[in-house]
């Protein structure tokens, strides 16, 4: 997309694209076969159905490039303003600072000569469009943004499309007071304690201006600026209502006056606002992702990415394992699903993005690849952060040529022979109300009496789990002909719980374990019998009534910038 948007700035007329077109220009220069952006079948023979899947792929594009101007946080994947590639400008903005009569009544922007007040008037200006508060009635309201979401949902194809579970981002509001939660709006502070207000106090200190700005006055001053910003026609305001009740002003950037321009590949504008300093910042591109950006993709092999994880459908992993197979994906991005169990003779590179556990891990994912004899390169990254990854890096052998142990399992576990005694006892004499009587499936509700809505365990189950005395001396010398073979070691290694009165306390105490267990389930079947009640009586179940307050909740402060 990046790199789309730089070769159509490369190709437009003086190297400029305003939001106009520059859904097309993109669309062109990217030159993607119909089929892979278009849900359709076949390649249509009437044009203006291709037409109207074009448009809607180039209003799709349009709104990518202009969420894209937002403040990048990614460190890792710099947008083309961090890699010199683009200069986003506005539209007669010098003529306009120019105008000394018009400025002359503003505090501190009056006093600056014309190009300081151009630079001083882009910084704001790159506030709103780096908060992402940018007005447009054609494609930013919300009417239009959820209508475009079910257009591109339902014309375009991944990857050219939204995620499932994705929303396009409505834009934000600039304020100078809290908003009211019932504004249901999303905005940003623009007063002193704002990162706007710092940078404003921290410009007229550095300059020695003459300017008060403490409390009412920086009030009087930021309001006055965002008047004389919408008389020159770059912002937008509207009201809303203020935590006081009060109707108050709120701003965003007209979409109309930014302008996308190709950069010089050296020059990158430094975030003064966000990262304030006490002397010039002269941010570097990033040489990797510039590179990257200047590709023409549309020239080389189209390569497509998916993920192959457990939070995949089982059909779903199914199928992206055939399209790999088949070539159809470029790569996939796996958990430890693909450690075992999964045979693709023609892989031939794997890349683990750190070092596996042990050796035996090593082995299983390193052994995806080179699977029919032929050579395969496996690599991988060790984190300077992890200590395991240090200690593998220096010591390679143990990883790659590392013995690989055989699974072990703890005999002397408490637990585990608690459960192996408990299991011997079922077998041999069953579970009375669990045996499939009469056809009947087993049901735990057998086991159980309704006491009170206490359902404790029936008394009948516990009769029958009394044990007589010459089936209690059979299954104690079962068991321990069971563990017959490493008995000597629960005494040796110092396990003092085990002895012959271990055993009987337990077989004594089968009914009561057996009740003990039973509490969780008792809590669900009680809290789900008490859902089903409630809906049959056509009342709302408390825990979801709850759970849905929360979210609205949530929602409703995120949206009033609180």
């Amino acid at each position: 997309m990046r790199a789309g948007i730089r070769k159509a700035l490369r190709q437009a007329p003086n190297g400029c694209l305003t939001y106009t077109s520059i859904g097309e220009a993109v669309f062109k220069a990217l030159g993607l076969p119909f089929l892979w952006f278009a849900n359709a079948n076949e390649e249509p023979a009437l044009a203006t159905v291709r037409r109207n899947y074009e448009q809607c792929f180039q209003d799709y594009l349009l709104y990518r490039a202009v969420a894209d101007l937002r403040r990048s946080w990614r460190v890792v994947l710099p947008n083309l303003e961090q890699c010199a590639l683009l200069n986003v400008e506005y539209a007669d903005i010098a003529e306009i600072a120019s105008e000394d009569d018009f400025w002359k009544a503003a505090p501190l922007v009056g006093a600056l000569n014309s190009s300081d007040r151009k630079d001083f008037i882009c910084t704001i200006l790159d506030f709103f469009r780096l908060e992402y508060a940018i007005h447009s009635e054609n494609y930013l309201t919300q009417s239009r943004i959820k209508e475009n979401e079910k257009q591109f949902r339902e014309k375009l194809r991944p990857p050219w499309t939204l995620d499932r579970n994705e929303e396009l981002r409505e834009p934000y509001y600039i304020r100078y007071e809290p908003l009211n939660r019932t504004a249901g709006l999303y905005s940003k502070s623009m007063g002193p304690s704002s990162s706007l207000g710092k940078f404003i106090k921290q410009y007229v200190r550095q300059r020695g201006l003459d300017i008060d700005l403490k409390k009412d006055n920086y009030r009087t001053f930021i309001l006055q600026l965002m008047a004389m910003l919408e008389q020159a026609d770059y912002l937008k305001s509207q009201t809303a209502r203020s935590e006081d009740n009060d109707e108050v002003p709120i701003y965003r950037l007209r979409l109309e006056k930014i302008i996308w321009k190709l950069g010089d590949g050296e020059t990158v504008k430094a975030d003064v606002i966000k990262q304030r300093a006490y002397k010039e910042q002269t941010p570097k591109p990033n040489k990797f992702f510039q590179d990257l950006y200047q590709r023409d993709f549309a020239k080389m092999k189209r390569l497509r990415g998916a993920d192959h994880t457990g939070q995949l459908g089982t059909d779903d992993r199914i199928q992206r394992e055939e399209e790999f197979r088949k070539g159809e994906i470029s790569s996939l991005f796996c958990s430890p699903t693909m450690e075992l169990g999964i045979d693709i003779r023609n892989l031939c590179v794997v890349h683990m993005r750190n070092v596996p556990p042990n050796p035996a891990n090593y082995a299983q994912r390193s052994g995806r690849a080179g699977r029919s004899g032929q050579a395969a390169l496996v690599f991988t990254y060790c984190s300077g952060y992890s200590p395991h990854d240090r200690h593998y890096f220096n010591e390679q052998p143990a990883l790659v040529m590392g013995a690989v142990m055989a699974p072990k399992l703890d005999l002397c576990n408490r637990e585990l022979l608690s459960s192996h005694l408990n299991a011997l006892m079922a077998s041999e004499m069953g579970l009375p109300g669990l045996d499939d009587v009469g056809g009947t499936k087993p049901s735990i509700m057998r086991l159980v009496t309704d006491d009170n809505n206490k359902m404790p365990l029936a008394p009948e189950v516990r009769s029958a789990l009394e044990i007589a005395p010459s089936m209690f001396g059979r299954l104690k010398m079962t068991f321990k002909r069971a563990i017959h073979d490493f008995e000597g070691d629960l005494q040796k290694t110092g396990q003092t719980w085990y002895s012959d009165q271990w055993i009987e306390q337990n077989l004594s105490n089968v009914s009561n374990d057996l009740d003990e267990t039973l509490v969780r389930w008792r809590r669900l079947y009680q809290q789900r019998s008490c859902f089903l009640a409630r809906q049959h009586r056509g009342l709302p179940a408390a825990g979801l009534r709850a759970k849905n307050c929360v979210r609205s909740r949530t929602s409703r402060d995120k949206r009033s910038g609180s």
